[in-house]
């Protein structure tokens, strides 16, 4: 609603949830067996796996994510947000690579999105020295510092009871 848009950004491997909303924006599940594949509004980035993936060029995964944007925002959906695991959890346990969340961001921003940093798999901890996955991929580099404007966040909250809950800026 913040942004009168529909269009999500997710990543390659992305799980974000089972609920019929977040299957929507989780390739993991939407492109897995039993998957009906990428909803219209939605646009998929390769994960940044500089290993495993398609280059070991942070800056080729920022212009596929900048293309996906770009692709929405030109669309009948326009640019909502962009959904991020910070360390995918069913993706591979990929960490997001120096430089890559911070110039994400200020695509997603510049463009009228809100970011949203998924930690249910990955924060509380879960990190070593850092509360969240997206401060455990900027320690060390000043200049990737990210401050989503929503982290969603689950599982341990309520200590084996399913709970979740949402942070804004």
């Amino acid at each position: 609603a913040y942004t009168k848009q529909n269009g999500f950004l997710c990543n390659q491997g992305g799980y974000h949830g089972h609920s019929i909303s977040t299957i929507q924006v989780s390739p993991y599940k939407f492109d897995g067996p039993g998957g009906s594949g990428c909803p219209a509004s939605v646009r998929v980035a390769p994960c940044p796996d500089l290993y495993n993936g398609s280059s070991n060029h942070v800056e080729h995964y920022v212009h596929e994510l900048e293309k996906c944007a770009d692709e929405l925002v030109q669309s009948s959906f326009g640019l909502a947000a962009w959904i991020v695991e910070a360390a995918s959890g069913c993706g591979g346990h990929v960490m997001m690579p120096s430089g890559y969340l911070n110039a994400c961001t200020q695509i997603v921003r510049e463009r009228g999105g809100v970011v949203i940093a998924d930690e249910v798999q990955s924060g509380f901890g879960r990190m070593g020295s850092t509360f969240w996955a997206f401060e455990a991929v900027q320690q060390g580099d000043t200049t990737d510092c990210v401050a989503p404007d929503i982290v969603t966040l689950g599982k341990p909250i309520g200590n084996g009871h399913p709970m979740g809950a949402v942070i804004t800026t």
